[in-house]
């Protein structure tokens, strides 16, 4: 267990020497396309507590930008990643089967709402899914008519002239979803 820690802990101006020298890199390196609201630079977090690179801490009030639901590094993730990665790092439902994916595709449908057969898509982002969905549509002849509705933190629904397509991010967050899936009313 963590020991209780008074935060925030600032022991240096914010931003300190170091996270200053790194923003400073960033700006002359990195695209301005990613939008930061503070210097923060996260050199390595427990639970809902981020530190600096300067040793500055801070309680994390945005999940490690909502995909941290369990905490930075909670030790059973840790562990499941540890063997994950011992046994396969990398997987593309799009080249090869794997247990896993029915396996997950199973227990999503065994939670939906209404009972009856669900088809499952997995990917790796909201563009991904609509992707699919659009793709799937054009393959079944459906045409797409008159709504398209979606943002950060919601359902995204795309609703078709002869059937529903939804798609749910499951991260909580539009452009980064841990997995998608469809219902064909």
């Amino acid at each position: 267990m963590a020991p209780q820690v008074k935060l925030p802990r600032i022991i240096t101006p914010l931003p300190g020497p170091r996270a200053a020298a790194i923003v400073a890199d960033d700006q002359r390196y990195v695209s301005p396309s990613y939008t930061r609201s503070y210097p923060l630079v996260a050199s390595k977090g427990f639970g809902a507590i981020v530190e600096d690179v300067d040793g500055n801490l801070f309680l994390d009030f945005s999940a490690g930008i909502a995909v941290c639901s369990s905490g930075h590094c909670h030790p059973d993730v840790v562990r499941a990643i540890q063997e994950q990665s011992a046994r396969l790092i990398h997987m593309s439902g799009t080249d090869f089967y794997y247990q896993q994916m029915p396996a997950l595709a199973r227990k999503l449908e065994s939670l939906m709402p209404h009972g009856g057969q669900w088809k499952c898509f997995f990917g790796n982002s909201g563009t991904e899914a609509v992707e699919a969905a659009m793709e799937l549509a054009k393959l079944e002849g459906i045409i797409p008519a008159l709504e398209t509705a979606h943002a950060l933190h919601s359902l995204r629904k795309i609703q078709f002239a002869k059937d529903d397509i939804v798609v749910v991010n499951l991260s909580g967050r539009g452009d980064k979803d841990l997995a998608t899936y469809m219902k064909f009313i």
